[in-house]
Order: structure tokens, then sequence, then C-alpha cells
């Protein structure tokens, strides 16, 4: 007996996204400061405040909570712009432009490992030119797993680029814990 699954594909999402998101900021649309909540879903425009030098725009956060009594709106959005902000320091330690004992304690030992290989593998890659543009956040897409699982993907700007980042967050003891990085 065979069992058909069907996948969502996350990746082409967060493009289309992105695309859409893109679109928007270049005919100078601005995005409002709301929160709307559908079903289980809530979309949630705010400002995101400026860290190693990106940030100090407006983010676009979409939230999808599958059992809706596993964690508060508040919880959410607060995981969310944490995911975003470990997401622009992951962005920056790969490109090399801040040390990497500034994620450490965020994310545990083997993803450590494989952002550290990363970095190595393209130091020198990117022109000074690119290495000097700052990083825009543009978007955080998230799923409450459950109460001690959240999964986002991070769209992030550089230059002309998207770059997408997808992180899943745990719950260890008090503090949540990056448990998988993907980084494009």
């Amino acid at each position: 007996m065979s069992t058909h699954i069907d996948t969502f594909d996350y990746a082409q999402h967060a493009r289309q996204t992105a695309q859409a998101d893109l679109l928007a900021q270049q005919v100078q649309l601005q995005p409002r400061p709301t929160m709307t909540i559908e079903d289980n879903s809530m979309v949630v425009h705010c400002e995101f405040p400026s860290i190693l030098g990106c940030g100090g725009t407006n983010l676009r956060l979409v939230i999808t909570r599958l059992v809706p009594q596993d964690m508060a709106i508040e919880t959410c959005v607060q995981l969310a712009k944490k995911t975003c902000s470990l997401s622009c320091a992951i962005t920056e330690v790969i490109r090399g432009r801040v040390e990497i004992q500034l994620i450490e304690r965020y994310i545990d030992e083997q993803d450590l490992r494989q952002i550290q290989a990363m970095a190595h593998l393209l130091q020198g890659e990117s022109s000074q030119t690119t290495r000097n543009l700052p990083i825009v956040p543009m978007f955080v897409h998230a799923t409450v797993v459950n109460d001690a699982c959240f999964d986002a993907t991070i769209g992030i700007g550089i230059g002309s680029q998207l770059h997408l980042t997808s992180l899943v967050l745990r719950l260890r003891g008090s503090r949540w814990i990056a448990t998988h990085i993907s980084v494009s």
C-alpha cells in the first residue's frame, strides 16, 4: 500500500512573496502598521529596529499557528523578530563582517560549525562593493509547529539580491535555540 503526501513548496512560496514585496517597494507602496488575523494565520506589519546596520525598515511578518492555543500572538511576533535578527547576524558572520561569537549562544553547536565552514568557503568570494552593502530584512514567514518549536523563512535583501534563510527554533529550558539553519 502506497501513501501519497502532497507537499507545499515553502521556498517557491517565499520567492513569490519576496517578488511581490520587492514590486511593492519599487512602486513606493508603504506597508500599513496593521495586524490581520484570519483563522490560524496572522499578518503583521511592524517597524524593525536597526541592528548591525540593517533594519530600520517596515517588516512583514506572516505567522501561522497550527494550534492557536500553543502560543500567544505576542510571543509569536517576538519570536518572528528574533529569527529575523538572528538571520541578519548569521548573514553578517558568513559575509565576514562580524565575529561568530555574536551568535554563539543562540545556535546549537552543529549549526555553528556549519556557519563557520560556510564563512570560510565564501571568504574572499564577495566583492568589496557587495560586502559593504547593508542588509535589509524584507519578510518573515513563520509557523508555530507546537509550543516548543518555531519554524521561519526570512527574506533578506543585499543590494539587488534576495537571500533566504530558514531557521528552526526550539525551546531548550527557558531559551529558544536555533537547531536548524539553511542559508541561500
